[in-house]
């Protein structure tokens, strides 16, 4: 499994790295510089997309978390992590049923008291960190007896689409740029072979991208819902003891 999980992390970097630099190249080619970031050595060239689009994709992850984590919260979450209300009285997340099964394994397998679990009756700042604390140790759990792999890969493709949405915004702009650029340069000779020719692919692209980026945004807010509900769903059935250690149906 773990071999798995560094392949998914590894297209996690790479694909929305890869996605950009060719968004790139695309305004570097209509603009006409392009042959400044060349060598025209197929081996360099290739190697060093592959380098800068894993680098790229650190960075896309990086300012995905920072920008587009907070906008899903915000939009979706009530401004928290799902981790955070997942176990508070009446939250969107968890019918009440599953709710209090959880909430006895919690006060079994974790130790906690009823005067504890009873702050997670309203929604309050405590009761939100009460609530990620039952998940963290729950996580940790499914962890350490090797039956994550729902969660974990719930969890990956969080950050995946994630990143796809932070890229998809950029190459948005990039072929916006591009096709300002395209309008400035024959600003007062446009015509309908021009629009044609040099204008109506990158506007596409932009209005393409951007719609990607809202996709990949709801796409993201669903696999992060989803490690959630794993995460607990495969410690109360670990915690009733139908499944075996390292073993996941």
């Amino acid at each position: 499994m773990s071999n798995k999980f560094t392949y998914f992390d590894f297209i996690c970097y790479f694909i929305p790295g890869a996605i950009l630099i060719w968004s790139f190249i695309l305004l570097a080619k209509s603009i006409g510089i392009l042959a400044y970031l060349t060598t025209f050595n197929t081996f360099t060239d290739t190697l060093g997309f592959i380098i800068i689009a894993f680098v790229l994709g650190h960075f896309i992850q990086y300012k995905s978390k920072q920008i587009i984590e907070p906008k899903i919260k915000r939009k979706y979450w009530n401004g928290a992590f799902v981790s955070e209300q997942f176990m508070i009285k009446n939250n969107k997340f968890c019918d009440e049923i599953d709710r209090l099964k959880f909430l006895k394994m919690a006060m079994e397998s974790f130790k906690y008291s009823q005067e504890e679990l009873k702050k997670l009756d309203s929604n309050t700042e405590e009761a939100r960190k009460l609530s990620h604390s039952i998940y963290r140790k729950a996580y940790s759990l499914i962890n350490n007896a090797e039956i994550n792999e729902r969660a974990t890969t719930a969890n990956v493709y969080y950050n995946f689409f994630r990143g796809l949405s932070a890229t998809c915004f950029c190459s948005a702009l990039l072929f916006l740029v591009q096709s300002v650029i395209k309008i400035l340069e024959n600003w007062g000779a446009c015509s309908w072979e021009f629009i044609k020719e040099d204008l109506l692919i990158p506007f596409l692209l932009m209005i393409f991208f951007f719609y990607l980026t809202s996709c990949f945004i709801d796409r993201a807010r669903q696999r992060g819902e989803l490690h959630v509900e794993q995460t607990f769903n495969s410690m109360y059935i670990y915690y009733l003891g139908g499944i075996k250690y390292g073993k996941q149906s």
